[in-house]
């Protein structure tokens, strides 16, 4: 068994005896090679609770346990395990699912992957940082599948649209059998608010083409709002305001896996479907979020 220890920085002011450590251990059984990894780190929460700003500081740890030789390893487990660093040393939260790596996404969200075998996409699970909830899902590349929109000023208005267009192992269970082309959410750092279907219409046929599913703001249609590539809006036409309904004016534009293109409007916070702008041959619904 090999171990290989290493330190992760120090929250500012953390005394040393308190410091996160990481470490790989890698082992064999019946010629195969498995590596179990756990890494650490300190994160500070913010929250909002009416007026009030709610600050949590806590040390989430990950282990990840994975065949190294076997592509999309199906038995491959991630756990994650917040800890409270006010008080008493106490669990908050622990999660456990499958998956062959554990990462923070832009300081907002815990992730867990699951590597797709044979050309399937991989799954990358979204959740909340404060609880270990899942928020939102997505396939194949992060990048292109989750834009934000942010009221400058506003003490955290932030919100966030994914996309997952299928292509993985797990598409009849992220979809629920239903029969959807992908699934649009809306969410902020903690919950999704709303989950969108993109379905086929009665006795629609699908184009024969490719696309490279994607999510992206359209340019704002107030001319003070601010639009950072094509994946971030800053809304300073709401600068300070601190509700969610503040966000509005803005238009998602999603593409499909076979090249289709649909616009949703964002207004007064949430997105439309009935003002939608659809393709022939599809439909928009609003589901329960997950």
């Amino acid at each position: 068994m090999l171990f290989l220890p290493f330190f992760l920085p120090l929250a500012w002011g953390r005394p040393a005896v308190d410091m996160c450590t990481a470490r790989l251990e890698v082992s064999t059984s019946k010629g195969v090679t498995y590596e179990s990894e756990r890494t650490c780190a300190y994160h500070v929460h913010v929250a909002w609770q009416g007026e009030a700003r709610v600050t949590t500081t806590y040390r989430l740890e990950s282990e990840v346990h994975r065949a190294s030789d076997i592509e999309g390893d199906p038995d491959a487990k991630t756990r994650f395990t917040a800890l409270d660093l006010i008080g008493p040393k106490r669990i908050l939260w622990t999660v456990e699912e499958r998956g062959d790596r554990a990462w923070v996404w832009r300081d907002a969200f815990l992730v867990s992957t699951q590597s797709g075998c044979c050309a399937a996409l991989d799954l990358h699970v979204f959740r909340s940082l404060s609880s270990g909830r899942t928020v939102f899902q997505v396939a194949g590349d992060v990048e292109s599948s989750v834009v934000w929109a942010e009221i400058p000023n506003s003490g955290g208005i932030l919100q966030y649209a994914s996309l997952f267009a299928g292509g993985t192992d797990a598409d009849e269970r992220v979809f629920g059998g239903g029969g959807a082309l992908a699934s649009i959410t809306w969410a902020s750092q903690d919950e999704a608010s709303q989950r969108l279907a993109v379905l086929s219409a009665e006795g629609a046929s699908a184009p024969e083409t490719f696309g490279l599913p994607s999510l992206q703001w359209l340019p704002p249609s107030n001319l003070k709002d601010e639009r950072v590539g094509e994946r971030e809006v800053r809304l300073w036409s709401a600068d300070g305001q601190k509700t969610a309904t503040a966000l509005t004016g803005l238009t998602l534009r999603v593409t499909l896996l076979d090249g289709r293109v649909l616009d949703v409007p964002l207004r007064d916070g949430r997105l439309r479907t009935a003002e939608a702008t659809l393709p022939d041959g599809l439909r928009l619904t609003e589901i329960p979020p997950e």
